[in-house]
């Protein structure tokens, strides 16, 4: 059996739960509600990356870059560094993006900077705030026949669903996802889309006990790994994430 080469996170007590590491070209969504850790694991994970020596791209739908390299700074990760290097790229996106172009932007930068791994905040918003028609559908994935596309909620799911497998497809690319958990309790996400599509799932939780916020993690499923399902408590350091074993 070939072996599975796997990237490690860097990220104190997470490589112990994915036998040392990510398996390289797998679909990771970290999942949670606002607050929980998800942009900062997949950031530091990314930093780590980029620390070893791989080129990496982020994509925000949300954020500037001025906010991301001051939320950086607080965890002292060289931004500015890691991009005067050519190690980081990031493309910040917000109002009324086209979808399509976003997308053939992301491919672009990937393949002209021979980037490996890449983190998305968040895929919510492809839904959100993303301008698309249903033509996307067509254009992104074959598995939906002409003349045959959905409407409403179904689009949303659709266009994420396929969107994910785009993102996937990428040249040779670990990709990374946030999205937002769902509260109501019937899927993980609010979508319920990453979580079948991807290849692992990480679930962040927390909740207030006192005057403090005490935080978990699970490791919901990894592909091609062995996962015991169980939750373990984290902190968040000055350096970034650490998950208490």
């Amino acid at each position: 059996m070939e072996k599975i080469e796997r990237i490690k996170t860097g990220i104190p007590g997470l490589d112990d739960l994915v036998e040392g590491g990510i398996p390289r070209g797998y679909s990771v969504v970290i999942i949670g509600a606002s607050g929980t850790g998800k942009t900062i694991l997949g950031s530091q994970l990314l930093y780590n990356k980029l620390k070893a020596g791989e080129r990496g791209l982020l994509v925000t739908f949300e954020t500037s870059k001025e906010k991301i390299r001051d939320q950086w700074s607080r965890f002292n990760w060289d931004y500015d560094g890691l991009v005067k290097k050519g190690l980081l790229n990031v493309l910040s996106f917000g109002g009324d993006y086209d979808i399509i172009e976003t997308t053939k932007s992301m491919e672009k930068t990937v393949k002209d900077k021979k980037i490996s791994i890449v983190l998305i905040d968040s895929i919510d918003m492809i839904s959100a705030h993303g301008r698309y028609i249903p033509g996307i559908i067509k254009e992104l994935s074959m598995r939906v026949k002409e003349g045959i596309i959905p409407s409403g909620e179904a689009l949303d799911r659709a266009a994420i669903s396929t969107w994910i497998r785009r993102v996937e497809d990428m040249n040779n690319i670990t990709p990374i996802f946030t999205a937002e958990a769902d509260l109501s309790g019937a899927n993980l996400s609010k979508t319920g889309v990453p979580e079948y599509e991807c290849d692992g799932v990480i679930l962040l939780m927390s909740e207030s006990v006192g005057d403090k916020e005490q935080r978990s993690i699970t490791l919901k499923k990894l592909r091609s790994t062995k996962t015991n399902g169980g939750t373990y408590s984290f902190e968040i350091t000055d350096e970034g994430i650490k998950i208490k074993r």
